[in-house]
């Protein structure tokens, strides 16, 4: 036998508004935050260059000082270093098998080495200044060099010959990166402020942008139509098929970006700059998802080919390792359900017709405004979503329940009598929220039930004039600002009715004009 059940009050529903989701709690922002605690390492100098392996396990070159360190991504621990220079190192960077390193270093030679037996394979000698750029083309045989000496440099690997020099820039060429979709296609950038594409086969310059700003690292998308550009407090982005037009400036930093980086699969790309933070972009919108502060300013950064583990490195020498576990990809839900080792098992048990079954009800909770609702005191319902911590952050709840007092037919004994400061708020609600339109027809009903009670009494609203006042004016601009949206819409519609007639009348001669081609004896005349 079941327990009658009861009746329950009904909550008051509550119109909930569309809201844009902020980009800090998105699944991009998810996703970064799910990295464990940094490990720190320290090097010997200023680190200023990070690159990962793009073969797996995605080991990563550090460049700090003297010598080039390899670590691993599982324990963090070095693997390999070269560290037989005689100078500063700048620069490193792998081949896309991950078998070969290149190193340029101050006294302007680049080396080649081969990572497994650590032996050094070429030495390319030809620049006279620091070079601070280094990379291999898309065939893996040619290797691009870029340098203080204002010159970019394309070398044979194979007999570590100078196949070609390009003189473009007037000032410190500092960076440099291919396209991934071209093998002869080379993007530099420069303290000139101006980033140039290069053509191998012709040996020019097809394309100059202007960054505004000292250059200091560029990349380019993997379809090689996109490109961007970090100098200054900004990056910009750039359309290469356009004919370097600008398509974004992302000013998210407020020292200069020293560099920046691709991360899970060109849908993300990492900034680092010297107001000590890591800003995650979104490839698609350039909007940040993500900001990871650190204690130093920052010099490079980089991602392993899995977005598992993310290196960046600072100017104190400093080294900060982020790994992602396994588990990061488990959502909130699946690490919950996966904490509870031992579950009750689910049995079918089925009682028979003649037991007696008490069912359990849970006692549902109601909102202090749907209580005071329910015991019909209306006007302290108002109050209640009157309250700052109701209106300010929750505004669809104030207006659900005006909107529940509308329905019964009792807004006005609520809003009647109430003293000076309860009306203040009561205003101060209504200006700055009657210019929503999803609110504006509901709290124009409220203000005319204020003027309508407190109208026989202008003594109670003499002291709320100013509040009166900014809601007025309030109004009076939405009504203007209405206005000319009619007026706007006005005009679009006589200019669309236009191009329909014009476009019906071509239409119409085009008609004209086949018939009289049917009929070459017969002369048609167009008006």
């Amino acid at each position: 036998m079941a327990a009658p059940s009861t009746t329950l009050f009904k909550k008051t529903p509550i119109r909930a508004s569309p809201k844009i989701q902020n980009d800090e709690n998105s699944a991009g922002a998810e996703y970064w935050k799910s990295f464990e605690f940094p490990i720190t390492k320290k090097e010997y100098g200023p680190i200023t260059d990070v690159q990962f392996s793009p073969t797996e396990p995605y080991q990563y070159a550090v460049t700090s000082s003297t010598r080039v360190q390899i670590y691993s991504c599982e324990t963090n621990q070095i693997v390999k270093t070269f560290s037989k220079f005689k100078e500063v190192v700048h620069c490193s960077r792998y081949r896309r098998d991950g078998k070969l390193l290149l190193a340029g270093t101050e006294a302007g030679m680049v080396k080649v080495y081969n990572i497994e037996n650590k032996s050094c394979l070429r030495m390319l000698r030809g620049h006279r200044s620091a070079v601070h750029g280094a990379q291999f083309l898309m065939d893996g045989y040619r290797i691009v060099t870029c340098s203080d000496d204002q010159m970019s440099l394309i070398w044979d690997l194979a007999s570590g010959e100078k196949l070609c020099s390009f003189h473009e820039h007037k000032d410190n060429v500092r960076c440099c990166t291919v396209n991934p979709a071209a093998t002869d296609v080379i993007l530099t950038g420069s303290y000139d402020t101006t980033a140039k594409l290069l053509d191998v086969r012709t040996k020019s310059c097809v394309q100059t942008v202007c960054h505004g700003a000292p250059i200091e690292d560029v990349i380019m998308f993997n379809s090689g139509t996109i490109y961007m550009t970090a100098g200054g407090s900004t990056v910009r982005v750039w359309d290469a098929l356009a004919g370097g037009k600008l398509l974004m400036e992302l000013a998210n930093h407020h020292k200069t970006v020293m560099s920046i980086s691709f991360a899970k699969n060109y849908t993300q790309f990492l900034t680092a700059g010297l107001d000590r933070h890591v800003k995650v972009h979104d490839s698609s919108t350039y909007q940040v998802v993500h900001t990871m502060d650190f204690p130093a300013p920052l010099l490079s950064v980089g991602c392993s080919g899995d977005s598992l583990c993310f290196a960046a490195g600072m100017a104190d020498g400093m080294l900060s390792v982020r790994r992602r576990t396994v588990d990061g990809h488990l959502t909130k839900q699946e690490k919950r359900s996966k904490a509870f080792q031992f579950k009750l098992a689910k049995h079918s048990f089925k009682p028979s017709k003649d037991a007696h079954v008490i069912q359990h009800e849970r006692k549902v909770r109601l909102a202090s405004y749907d209580s005071l609702l329910k015991g019909f005191q209306h006007s302290k319902a108002l109050d209640a979503v009157l309250e700052s911590k109701v209106r300010l952050v929750h505004p669809e709840v104030t207006v659900g329940i005006i909107e529940e007092l509308i329905r019964r037919d009792t807004i006005k004994p609520a809003i009647a009598g109430r003293d000076e400061k309860s009306l203040e708020t009561l205003l101060r609600f209504l200006a700055k929220h009657i210019s929503n339109s999803q609110y504006t027809k509901t709290l124009v009903d409220v203000a005319d039930v204020i003027l309508d009670v407190y109208s026989e009494s202008p003594d109670r609203l003499a002291t709320l004039i100013p509040r009166l006042m900014s809601l007025s004016h309030v109004v009076n601009s939405e009504v203007k600002y209405e206005e000319q949206l009619l007026q706007l819409l006005g005009t679009m519609d006589a200019i669309l009715s236009m191009s329909h007639n014009h476009q019906y009348s071509d239409t119409n001669n085009m008609c004209l004009l086949d018939k009289s081609s049917d009929n070459p004896d017969k002369s048609i005349s167009i008006g």
